[in-house]
């Protein structure tokens, strides 16, 4: 997904903003060691080759489903495109419980929540399965 957004931002009226969601101890909330550290890998180069160019990157702290919908209440009409991955690891807390009120399950939960009645956001969602 950070590479397909990466082509997307080359050209010059786009800029790319980039959230990574961590808990409350400022780490990524994957519990597997072995991709948590892949995790990390891919960001750190996206950062060092992208350090130049028109992207925003941002880690945000999202300890539970109530501060990501906050979040999106407060940013996502800043945008016109929000690409969002639709696995997730199961049982993170910063998503717990979204899965019941789906209405599209298969935007995945974070993309449901975008295209959700409640948030009445006017951006344009583009989910991505990985």
């Amino acid at each position: 997904m950070l590479t397909y957004a990466t082509r997307l931002a080359s050209h010059p009226s786009v800029e790319l903003h980039v959230f990574r969601l961590v808990d409350q101890n400022g780490v990524s909330p994957l519990r597997d060691m072995v991709e948590r550290k892949h995790d990390m890998r891919v960001i750190n180069v996206f950062r060092k080759e992208n350090s130049e160019k028109n992207i925003v990157f941002r880690e945000i702290r999202i300890e539970e489903a109530v501060d990501l919908l906050g979040l999106l209440r407060k940013e996502g009409d800043d945008f016109d495109l929000m690409m969002v991955g639709i696995r997730h690891e199961e049982n993170l807390l910063m998503l717990e419980g979204l899965s019941e009120w789906s209405d599209m399950k298969e935007l995945g939960e974070v993309g449901d929540l975008l295209v959700s009645k409640d948030l009445e956001l006017s951006v344009s969602v583009l989910a991505v399965q990985q």
